[in-house]
């Protein structure tokens, strides 16, 4: 917690972490809004020019806008994203977050993102990971076995066997 309310030294400020995480996000939603914004602006100057008559004519105006612009704008918004991450110390601010408050939705995000890190198997040599699967009930095998052997049932153990087999045959 106390990570948190130090200055980061790399960044030689006088600002703390959490300081500097929260203009580092107000940037970066400046930047989405400017975006938002300009793309807004475009359409209906699109719309409002009277040398585009038609639906055709004012889509082409606004599609030509967005070719010339659009990749600009989302550098804009990639790079004040990034300076957020890399500046603002993003990942680590809200890792803290979320071991300080337990019960708001960031926190239940990292534990979420904790438990699928853990459900992951890699084999032997790492090139491939693997879900954990966890059969319920533990004994499902032993009532499976039970349930074909008991005496009130329609099909018995060989037709199962039998069953096994021709859907094996068949590649099923």
């Amino acid at each position: 917690m106390d990570w948190l309310q130090f200055v980061d030294p790399k960044q030689g400020g006088h600002k703390s972490r959490i300081e500097l995480y929260t203009d580092k996000q107000k940037k970066y939603t400046e930047a989405v809004e400017a975006k938002t914004k300009a793309f807004s602006t475009a359409l209906q100057d699109a719309m409002n020019d009277p040398r585009n008559n038609g639906r055709a004519a004012q889509t082409a105006a606004y599609e030509k806008w967005v070719n010339e612009n659009a990749r600009t704008y989302r550098n804009f918004v990639q790079a004040a994203y990034m300076d957020w991450v890399v500046s603002g110390n993003k990942e680590e601010v809200e890792y803290w977050f979320s071991v300080v408050d337990r019960d708001t939705a960031m926190s239940r995000v990292e534990a979420s993102k904790e438990a699928m890190r853990a459900a992951v198997v890699q084999d032997s040599d790492g090139s491939v990971e693997y879900n954990k699967v966890s059969l319920t009930p533990s004994h499902w095998a032993v009532l499976a076995k039970n349930k074909i052997s008991s005496p009130n049932k329609a099909r018995t153990a060989e037709w199962y066997r039998w069953e096994i087999s021709r859907l094996k045959k068949m590649n099923v």
